[in-house]
């Protein structure tokens, strides 16, 4: 806008503007808050330097001490006193070198509770201090106008401070009150209004009182005609607001201008031409501020409410259905009726957010207790589910899956946790590494085995750590490795997949077949030669021979898939593994080749996690249990691939240019189900995995034939498809109950939001994907 900026502290301010933006920028780190001084005395060794200088119309000093002393320590703490004096010394050092057209504002973003802390929806934590200083003497002129303007405000809208009448300011007022000093236009969507106070220090000392209240009301026409603006043209395309609401705004509107017609320009209300200019001035003050007023109070009414009856009707719909799998786990799956189990899934996943969906909230929520009571009338004794639970946790590998993913959950409590998601799941998924690996050892004999257990766990934390090197942060949106890495390892997993069809074609002993392998030759060859096209063209249209390869991927994708499903002879455990081969092949080619190493560690990463925990249920007993540890295994296994494919919880990491991959023109359809199959596809590879795990899982039987397979009922392969989708819909109650506690959080709409609505969606998807597994494998 042609002002020239000067920026100073917290980094923050570059990752929202270009480093160009700003006349001169000196930011520091501001993410570690237990350091009080970096960022403070980063900006004091500038600011002194910067504050006599004419060449900016801006000057930002954003300190960070006072914040971190409050989080790591408390208000009352001496730490916070010693700050508190530091930024006294600052404000008097500043002053001094100010001239008399300078204007200093001292302002915070939020408050501070009695423990430190902030987000929240309390008085202590929305409330800050606004202070606003100029170097030029007040005059009589200067405090009347400040009198009669107080006079004509609300009286909710001044704070009795200490006996002294204080201004309440609404935060929003400051974008527009800031504009209107730097001579700029106010920002379109603006809803605050001009705080007149702020404009009556700029008022000369020889103007009249008259001019003055003039001024003041000139801009707060032009603030009240820019709200109107935007008020008239947002109801015009959405039709939010009430017509009493819409009305009572637009007729203090009118009013207003009516009266400042006849002061600015020819005079057409003749009921006001017994008052005198002065009193007229302030009618019309008082008529635009009331407007303003009232524009606030019913967008913020309409804007901010909740329905909290509904939003907990919603969290005992998700809890129920979450409480349904968990009956199927203490039920005896081996004797479950699954008609009425699918039936009741169902409604829970179709029917139930369709009714929501159709307005009828009370429907949806008594099918979903009706079908719980259903469940609960199949599912066995109390006594026999204790006993259930008691296999369970006989081992404590089961116990370290359950109390691991609670964890997990109830750290989504905090905004933080949530923004380095990537980081901890690594972490979860390393350290269930190590729970196995010890439990692998301690079923060991000799030491041979034990040199075993140690290597597949080295192994495992190397696939682990390595595919988390390209994880993609979660602001910058850049990668924590150089991209030319990933396009060398890029051939790796394509010649892996070449030489394992070719030992699959020889040894037949895999249950994969000769159609299969031909399917990931062609679909190999069709991925590598849109990947080379692509990069020898990077122009924004697709050449036609992209175009040609990536339907050539589509094509052999569907004709595997019907192949597969429809015409494959022998049992589920012949199929699944070919349909899980398809989808690895459309995940890799969605992904693209920076990720192409990505599937290659993850999937050794789980393979070796997997062989752990079979070797820590060695014994046959153990074995028909573990399915709690085989369905946290796929879980972490899923959540690790979502974040190292560069994905992360938030709207705008969303990679739209997915929907574009060999289609010409743009399709709702197809390209929303390309981005969906490129942002969900590791939850759709682990929930099809989970089956095939488990079935390492069935006991060594030597009285079973060898040609003979046992069926899914003998292999832990039900519950631990179930315990998957559980994990899942656990995990997204707890974003549902995250999201309604911090609904008046400051992130809530930045951070938890997206993370609910992501939850919601990989939970659904899992679930519909968990019914087809079940049904396919009871079929086959």
């Amino acid at each position: 806008m042609g002002k020239s900026v000067v920026v100073l502290g917290d980094d923050t301010w570059l990752s929202l503007y270009n480093r160009s933006s700003f006349l001169r920028a000196d930011a520091y780190p501001s993410f570690d808050v237990r350091d009080l001084h970096s960022v403070d005395n980063g900006v004091l060794s500038t600011l002194y330097e910067e504050v006599p200088r004419r060449d900016h119309q801006l000057l930002i000093a954003h300190f960070l001490g006072v914040d971190h002393a409050g989080h790591r320590y408390s208000p009352d703490h001496p730490q916070m006193a010693a700050k508190l004096q530091q930024m006294d010394a600052m404000l008097r050092n500043v002053s001094s070198l100010m001239s008399e057209e300078d204007m200093l504002i001292v302002m915070g973003d939020h408050g501070m509770s009695p423990g430190g802390d902030h987000g929240g929806g309390t008085d202590m934590e929305v409330s800050a201090a606004l202070y606003v200083w100029q170097k030029k003497p007040t005059t009589r002129l200067h405090k009347d106008l400040w009198n009669t303007l107080t006079d004509l405000k609300d009286p909710a809208a001044v704070y009795n401070l200490e006996g002294r009448q204080v201004p309440k300011v609404p935060q929003i007022d400051f974008v527009a009150t800031l504009a209107v000093l730097l001579g700029l236009p106010i920002p379109y969507s603006n809803l605050g209004k001009v705080m007149p106070d702020v404009l009556v220090g700029l008022l000369a000392e020889s103007t009249a009182e008259l001019d003055g209240m003039r001024a003041v009301v000139a801009e707060l026409r032009y603030n009240a005609w820019q709200v109107y603006t935007y008020l008239e043209a947002y109801q015009e395309v959405s039709h939010p607001f009430t017509d009493q609401h819409y009305r009572d705004a637009a007729g203090y509107f009118r009013s207003a201008n009516a009266i400042c017609d006849g002061l600015f320009g020819a005079s057409t209300q003749p009921d006001y031409e017994t008052a005198t200019e002065m009193e007229r001035h302030k009618l019309a003050f008082a008529k635009y501020y009331q407007f303003l007023t009232t524009v606030r109070s019913f967008t913020l009414q309409m804007w901010t409410a909740f329905d909290v009856p509904v939003m907990a009707m919603g969290l005992t719909m998700v809890a129920l259905s979450t409480g349904c799998a968990l009956l199927l786990l203490l039920d005896d799956w081996r004797q479950t009726k699954w008609p009425p189990v699918i039936s009741a899934i169902a409604v829970f996943t179709i029917i139930t957010p369709a009714a929501v969906i159709l307005g009828a909230t009370w429907v949806a929520l008594g099918m979903c207790v009706c079908c719980t009571a259903a469940l609960s009338s199949h599912a066995r004794g109390r006594q026999k589910w204790r006993a259930s639970l008691w296999e369970l946790v006989q081992h404590p590998l089961n116990v370290v899956s359950v109390v691991a993913h609670t964890l997990h959950c109830v750290s989504m409590l905090s905004n933080s946790y949530i923004v380095l998601e990537d980081r901890c799941v690594q972490f979860w998924m390393v350290t269930f590494a190590c729970a196995a690996a010890l439990a692998a050892l301690g079923n060991c004999d000799g030491g041979r085995q034990r040199l075993t257990c140690a290597a597949v766990f080295g192994v495992c934390v190397g696939c682990i750590r390595g595919a988390a090197a390209s994880t993609i942060h979660r602001t910058l949106g850049t990668h924590l490795i150089d991209k030319s890495l990933a396009v060398v390892l890029m051939p790796w997993p394509v010649t892996i997949g070449l030489v394992y069809c070719g030992c699959v074609a020889v040894s037949n002993r895999l249950p994969v077949g000769r159609f299969t392998q031909w399917y990931v030759h062609v679909s190999a060859l069709c991925c590598v030669g849109y990947w080379a096209v692509r990069h020898l063209d990077e122009g924004d249209e697709q050449p036609f021979a992209a175009i040609v390869c990536a339907r050539g991927v589509y094509g052999t994708f569907i004709v595997h898939h019907l192949i597969v499903t429809y015409g494959a002879r022998g049992g589920w455990w012949r199929s699944l593994p070919e349909c899980l081969v398809g989808v690895c092949m459309l995940a890799l080619f969605l992904t693209g080749e920076s990720y192409a190493h990505v599937f290659m560690l993850t999937g050794v990463a789980t393979g070796c996690l997997s062989w752990l925990v079979r070797t820590a249920h060695r014994s046959s007993g153990a074995l028909q249990n573990a399915y709690p540890a085989i369905a946290y295994t796929t879980f972490l296994g899923a959540q690790h691939l979502f974040f190292c494919t560069g994905h992360q919880r938030v709207f705008n990491m969303i990679d739209f240019n997915s929907g574009f991959i060999g289609l010409t023109d743009y399709s709702y359809v197809l390209s929303g189900l390309l981005v969906t199959l490129h942002t969900f596809l590791s939850y759709i590879i682990f929930t099809l995995a989970t089956p095939l795990i488990s079935r390492l899982f069935v006991p060594n039987d030597p009285s079973l034939d060898g040609r003979r397979r046992p069926s899914h009922l003998e292999a832990p392969v039900t519950p631990s498809v179930v315990t998957h989708q559980a994990f899942h819909l656990s995990l997204c109650l707890w974003a549902s109950v995250c999201v309604f506690l911090h609904r008046r959080h400051l992130m809530v709409w930045a951070i938890f939001t997206p993370a609910y609505v992501f939850f919601t969606v990989q939970a659904t998807l899992v679930t519909v994907l968990s019914i087809a597994v079940l049904c396919y494998t009871a079929m086959k």
